[in-house]
């Protein structure tokens, strides 16, 4: 699974550089409001075995790490993804969603690994003596 790397900025002097699921990234976006969570586009692939979250568990999971919204008593996940069930069948399609994106890239990178390393496409810097 690969999380993306972002920065959250809390307050003037408290930023976090963290890893999140791209499904999450929303919710964060909603809290800190705009331009308080940069998206860095690097990314951090995590090869632990786990699954990708069932949207319910991971609808409560998201309900119970951030909350609901003080002056609306509104779950802030429901705020982004929507109440009930049109709000976990969203959060399913955004977690399909990176599945695949996350299949495309592995795809990629086997192709890259598998081309043979010829003398033609070996990078500029590993032809250089001084630089090998």
């Amino acid at each position: 699974m690969r999380y993306e790397i972002v920065q959250v900025t809390r307050d003037l002097h408290t930023k976090y550089s963290r890893a999140f699921p791209s499904w999450e990234i929303a919710v964060l976006e909603h809290l800190f409001e705009d331009g308080n969570v940069l998206r860095t586009g690097e990314y951090e692939t995590i090869r632990d075995g786990r699954a990708y979250p069932d949207a319910r568990e991971e609808f409560s999971r998201l309900a119970k790490v951030y909350g609901k919204n003080p002056e609306n008593g509104v779950e802030y996940v429901a705020e982004v993804f929507g109440q009930s069930r049109a709000g976990v069948n969203l959060l399913q399609q955004q977690i399909e969603q990176a599945q695949e994106a996350d299949e495309e890239h592995d795809a990629e990178v086997a192709l890259a690994r598998s081309i043979p390393r010829t003398r033609n496409n070996v990078r500029r810097f590993e032809r250089d003596p001084l630089l090998a």
